[in-house]
């Protein structure tokens, strides 16, 4: 489960680190919570 939550991570930060603007969505904000998640499950999972 936790190779799971490192490949979402991995995923979602090669996205928010790619150029370009969505309208209304803050990639920062986003991969701060996702970040927060992810740590909280491994922590979970130990």
């Amino acid at each position: 489960m936790q190779s799971a939550w490192l490949l979402l991570f991995l995923l979602c930060c090669n996205c928010l680190e790619r150029p370009g603007k969505i309208e209304g969505f803050d990639k920062a904000a986003f991969k701060k919570d996702i970040l927060e998640i992810i740590g909280a499950q491994l922590q979970q999972a130990a």
